[in-house]
């Protein structure tokens, strides 16, 4: 019985690589609302914490393609997208750090060691640019994220507040 195939985890380069990751984590995040924490909404990519914003992929396109976009790792398997990390490197900061602002892995491609790979490559680079932490925010309801991200050693440091003060 022949094996799997390996993903091939690659740094997007390429503005269309980035329009391909942000359809990617679009389609894969908007099945599920447990996924929004506070950075969703941070970036107007959800409007309240509880839903996406309706224009979840145009939203993701402009944020991938900006001058301060964060970096995207990408994992393929037989050429179609699989999973995706998005990373913002804070190199100038007092303690220089690395954020996991999103990690994806499409449902059908899960239970593959995907997001190891990808969480494994991106501290690999983190590593590489001499930064010493590595840090992810999951949404409250993100169970399943939660005890993944514990088996890979990291630990929750605090709880983030939210105060809505106007109206939509």
């Amino acid at each position: 019985m022949a094996s799997d195939p390996a993903p091939l985890l690659a740094w997007a380069d390429s503005q269309e690589d980035r329009r391909d990751a942000a359809r990617f984590f679009a389609r894969v995040v908007r099945a599920d609302p447990a996924y929004i924490s506070h950075g969703e909404i941070q970036w107007a990519l959800s409007p309240d914490g509880v839903r996406w914003a309706p224009d979840l992929e145009a939203r993701l396109e402009r944020e991938f393609a900006g001058s301060d976009a964060p970096a995207l790792l990408v994992a393929r398997l037989d050429g179609a997208l699989a999973g995706a990390a998005s990373v913002s490197w804070i190199e100038d900061a007092p303690t220089p750090h690395g954020v996991l602002n999103d990690l994806a892995v499409a449902p059908e491609a899960r239970r593959h060691g995907i997001a190891r790979m990808l969480v494994a490559a991106v501290e690999q680079r983190a590593r590489e640019r001499e930064i010493g932490w590595m840090f992810l925010e999951s949404g409250l309801g993100n169970e399943g994220a939660h005890r993944f991200f514990e088996s890979e050693d990291y630990a929750p440091v605090s709880k983030v507040f939210a105060k809505r003060l106007t109206r939509e």
